[in-house]
């Protein structure tokens, strides 16, 4: 009589099978991006944020697609903008409360220096940068200061 043992095999999917998760900063914003090429009951992913890398709140959830065999793209706008620094992470949570974490990314942001391109007297006409007075600065990106010269 031969022995023998029986083995069976689970095929064990991942909940989610992440492609990329990044971030781009702009002048105004911070847009992050995230795509999957699977998902398997997952409920929602949670974006969260630091600005030191330790300590996390969360920004935003964005509920997933659950169950695909498709890819999918997700995109999320933060307008949150501090000079420095920002960290993202990105959580993502199974309907049974298992969660995955990813990340983290960071985001540099630089104040751009701005220029003047024209001084402004109260009358509205152009000035050289020795007026005394009140003088409208405007700036290459269009805003203005009002600066009083003595």
């Amino acid at each position: 009589m031969d022995n023998f043992e029986l083995h069976e095999i689970v095929n064990v999917s991942l909940p989610v099978e992440l492609i990329h998760f990044e971030g781009t900063g702009y002048l105004h914003h911070n847009l992050l991006k995230w795509s999957t090429a699977t998902e398997h009951n997952s409920d929602y992913f949670s974006v969260q944020r630091s600005s030191n890398g330790f300590d996390w709140s969360e920004v935003v959830t964005i509920q997933s697609t659950g169950n695909s065999t498709e890819r999918t793209d997700y995109t999320y706008i933060d307008n949150y903008l501090n000079n420095g620094t920002i960290y993202y992470k990105l959580i993502q949570y199974d309907f049974d409360g298992k969660s995955k974490e990813y990340g983290p990314i960071s985001i540099t942001y630089t104040q751009p220096s701005k220029k003047v391109i024209m001084y402004v007297n109260t009358l509205g006409q152009e000035v050289d940068f020795t007026y005394k007075g009140m003088v409208i600065e405007v700036y290459d990106d269009l805003t203005t200061r009002k600066v009083i010269r003595w």
